[in-house]
C-alpha cells in the first residue's frame, strides 16, 4: 500500500515539474514578443511602397516579417519619419496608413489584412461590366463572354455592352469571330472592365479567290488549292508553273519542256486540255513565261466544277 502511495506521489511531482518548465518558456516566450516589439528602430522613408517599407523596417530592428504578397502590392505607399522609437509605435503608424494589421508570433511579425477587409474582403462576388470594342473603338455586337472553367456567361448587346457576376481572380475570356481572344483576370474593387480586341491576322491570312469575289477558306465550297509568295520563296524556276510544281495535288506537266499543265488529268480527247489562267481578275492568254515569279503574290488553283463555275465552260480544264 504504501508503494502505490509513494508512486502517485513521485507522479504528481513530475506533472507539477512539466507544468512549471512549460509556464517558463511560455513567459519567455511572451517576454522575447513583447522585447522585440519594444525595440527602439530609426528610419525616414518618404512615400515608399508598403513592401519598400518592410524591407528598410526589417533590417532596423533586426526581426522577420511574414506576410502574403497580395496584401502589400496593393500600390499604397507610406511614410514614416522615426528617431529611436518602439517598434510598436512604428507599426501602429505604418498599420494605420496601410489598412493592415499586425500581429507578434514567437520571433516572428505577421503583417495581415485588417479585419474588417477579412470579413469583406477579396472573394465576394460582384457585377463586371463594361463595352467590347474593335481596334477603331467601335463596339462589337455579340461578343462571346466566359468564365473560365464554368458554364456561365453572356454576350454582348447591341451598344456592345456586357454585364456578368464574377468572383475575384476568375480568368474572363472574351471571344468574337475574326477577332484575337482577350482574357482577363477579375480583380477585387474593378467593377468597369472596357475591353478593346484585335483582329486576328492569322484567321485573315488564307483565302480563296473564286473569280467574282473572295472568300475564307471557312466558307468556301468545292475544291482548291493556294500558293502563297511564302511557299514559292527559295525556288530557282524562272517561270511560274515550274515553281508550283510538287506544291499542289492533282496538277501535273504534260512535258518536262512544256510550259502546259493538267490538273486531275485529260478531261477530253480532242479538245483543249490547258486550264484557264487567270491574272488579277481576267482571263490571260499571253505567254505564262513573260509573268516574273516574283511579282505573284499568290495563286489559287480552282481544280472541280464547283469551284470553277463562275467562268463557265472556259474553265472545264481547271483555273489558275
Amino acid at each position: 500500500m504504501s508503494t502505490k502511495l509513494l508512486s502517485e506521489t513521485i507522479c504528481r511531482k513530475g506533472l507539477m515539474v512539466k507544468c512549471f518548465v512549460a509556464l517558463i518558456v511560455f513567459c519567455c516566450s511572451v517576454g522575447e514578443a513583447f522585447a522585440q516589439t519594444d525595440t527602439k528602430v530609426t528610419i525616414n522613408v518618404n512615400n515608399v511602397l508598403i513592401r519598400t517599407a518592410l524591407d528598410q523596417l526589417q533590417r532596423e530592428a533586426k526581426i522577420h516579417f511574414v506576410y502574403d504578397e497580395e496584401n502589400i502590392d496593393s500600390g499604397k505607399r507610406v511614410s514614416l519619419f522615426y528617431t529611436k522609437t518602439s517598434l510598436n509605435a512604428v507599426l501602429d503608424d505604418f498599420c494605420k496608413q496601410t489598412s493592415l494589421r499586425y500581429e507578434v508570433k514567437r520571433n516572428l511579425i505577421l503583417i495581415l489584412p485588417s479585419k474588417a477587409e477579412k470579413t469583406t474582403g477579396k472573394h465576394e462576388p460582384f457585377y463586371m461590366t463594361g463595352v467590347v470594342m474593335d481596334e477603331t473603338g467601335e463596339s462589337i455586337i455579340g461578343a462571346t463572354i466566359m468564365i473560365g472553367g464554368t458554364s456561365q456567361g453572356t454576350v454582348t448587346d447591341i451598344d456592345g455592352r456586357y454585364s456578368l457576376r464574377v468572383t475575384p481572380g476568375d480568368l474572363v475570356s472574351f471571344t468574337f469571330v475574326g477577332m484575337a481572344d482577350k482574357v482577363v483576370k477579375v480583380q477585387a474593387g474593378k467593377k468597369v472592365v472596357n475591353v478593346k480586341m484585335e483582329t486576328n491576322a492569322t484567321a485573315l491570312a488564307d483565302v480563296v479567290v473564286t473569280g467574282y469575289q473572295t472568300l475564307s477558306k471557312e466558307r468556301a465550297t468545292g475544291s482548291y488549292s493556294v500558293i502563297s509568295e511564302k511557299s514559292t520563296k527559295g525556288k530557282l524556276e524562272t517561270d511560274v508553273l515550274s515553281r508550283i510544281e510538287g506544291l499542289v495535288a492533282g496538277i501535273n506537266k504534260t512535258s518536262s519542256n512544256s510550259n502546259d499543265v493538267v490538273i486531275r488529268g485529260i478531261t477530253t480527247y480532242m479538245g483543249n486540255t490547258k486550264p484557264l489562267y487567270v491574272v488579277d481578275g481576267m482571263p490571260y492568254e499571253g505567254d505564262l513565261a513573260s509573268i516574273n515569279p516574283t511579282d505573284v503574290q499568290n495563286i489559287t488553283v480552282l481544280k472541280d466544277a464547283a469551284a470553277s463555275s463562275i467562268y463557265g465552260a472556259r474553265a472545264a480544264n481547271g483555273v489558275i
